[in-house]
């Protein structure tokens, strides 16, 4: 903007006017801003673990910088969404969901929130396995011995499919002849022999004695609900 300033200058008879210029420069300055993205985006890289027999593990990045947190939808199986299953607190990344009811699938959706507004959910499922013991298999179909033989038990989860966690399975002999043995170790009736299981399978090596007969082998395992799974396998017939 410019404006015009007259200056009279007084000199014996002549008055001469000056015109001065002036000229005003106005300049402006572009606002930087620090402040944070206000935008929500929807999280990502969501991923489900199975951590344990009792829990799901939860985890996504944050690509938001002004939530207020984050809402999260369970769907179990072919149930209805349990909408605002879970909320959290800006900054989350992860949740750990010990409220587990069922076996099956477990489906959940998350996205940020900022007082009504949400930006778009991102959804994951994941087929929760409950690694336990249900029921016990015999593998060995052998039912006689002259000198030994290996047993071998399954243990089975509800969907029939071997446990792969590690068992302390207990083997007991119920009746035998004199001398038979488990693992070349001499037992009473009453006596038992643990071992650990490796990929859902237990195994002893039942020895013949010094007499022939009939044995009777139960074997058992207590399951993380401390129940008693157990099979007996009889009417095994040694020979001397």
């Amino acid at each position: 903007m410019a404006s015009a300033i007259y200056i009279e200058v007084k000199n014996m008879k002549t008055k001469i006017w000056f015109v001065l210029l002036v000229v005003f420069i106005t300049s402006s300055c572009t606002k930087v801003s620090t402040s944070p993205d206000d935008s929500l985006t929807e999280p990502s890289n969501f991923t489900l673990e199975q951590i344990d027999l009792e829990s799901i593990h939860l985890t996504w990045q944050d690509n938001s910088s002004a939530e207020e947190g984050f809402r999260i939808d369970r769907k179990i199986g072919e149930n209805e969404w349990e909408e605002n299953y879970q909320t959290l607190p800006e900054n989350t990344t992860s949740l750990i969901d010990s409220e587990l009811v069922a076996i099956g699938n477990y489906s959940y959706s998350i996205a940020a929130y900022s007082n009504d507004d949400y930006s778009e959910t991102i959804e994951a499922s994941i087929n929760f396995f409950y690694d336990d013991v249900s029921s016990l298999y015999s593998v060995s179909s052998q039912n006689y011995i002259t000198d030994f033989f290996e047993f071998q038990v399954a243990l089975l989860d509800s969907n029939e499919i071997y446990v792969q966690r590690d068992y302390d399975v207990w083997f007991k002999l119920l009746s035998r002849p004199e001398g038979t043995n488990l693992n070349g170790i001499l037992y009473n009736t009453t006596d038992s022999l643990s071992v650990r299981s490796v990929d859902g399978i237990a195994s002893v090596t039942m020895y013949a004695g010094s007499q022939s007969g009939i044995a009777a082998l139960k074997c058992y395992v207590y399951n993380s609900n401390n129940v008693e799974i157990s099979i007996i396998k009889s009417n095994i017939v040694i020979y001397n």
